[in-house]
């Protein structure tokens, strides 16, 4: 007997996960060290979203980002010879369908614990995703309907969306020298 949840979002190992990161500044080159902010982050898993905060007391959050608009995380390893003198030298970047965050915690640890965080969302989601998709198609192939090849030229469409807007990120971290096999 399938499972049904009121949720569309999956059971996480977490009901959340909070704390502060710096968040490189957006107008700077992703890959450069440059400006960064102070920001509190906080991942609810129950609500699907990651809320940014300019202070942890804020009671709105300054930007919001749904757990499907993620795309991947990656550790960025080994520090630059600027970031070595940069006490916040633990970096990592995280990629959603807007834009990539160059993120730094304070300690190799937050480091650790947020990468691991934000795989674990984003292994369920795709994982859920290419479910319902199977799902859709053996419910497709099931049903026959006279609409059905302007449903598949809409779904192939917004598939070459997703693969173009995949492919313009990719091209743009490959430009900025970042290594995604991490």
């Amino acid at each position: 007997m399938e499972e049904t949840t009121k949720s569309c979002v999956p059971t996480f190992s977490f009901k959340q996960h909070e704390g502060y990161l710096y968040k490189h500044v957006r107008d700077s080159k992703l890959l450069q060290l440059g400006n960064f902010n102070l920001r509190y982050f906080r991942l609810v898993s129950d609500s699907g979203v990651l809320n940014i905060y300019g202070r942890e007391q804020d009671r709105r959050p300054s930007a919001v980002i749904n757990f499907r608009d993620l795309i991947s995380v990656a550790d960025e390893g080994k520090p630059s010879s600027k970031d070595k003198e940069c006490k916040w030298r633990h970096v990592f970047l995280l990629f959603t369908i807007e834009r990539p965050y160059r993120l730094y915690a304070q300690t190799l640890k937050d480091k650790r614990e947020w990468i691991s965080r934000l795989s674990e969302i984003i292994n369920l989601l795709h994982a859920d995703h290419r479910r319902r998709l199977a799902q859709t198609n053996a419910t497709k192939s099931q049903v026959h309907n006279d609409d059905e090849p302007a449903r598949q030229s809409i779904n192939r469409r917004q598939e070459e969306n997703k693969v173009t807007t995949m492919t313009k990120l990719a091209s743009e971290v490959r430009r900025e020298g970042f290594d995604m096999s991490t």
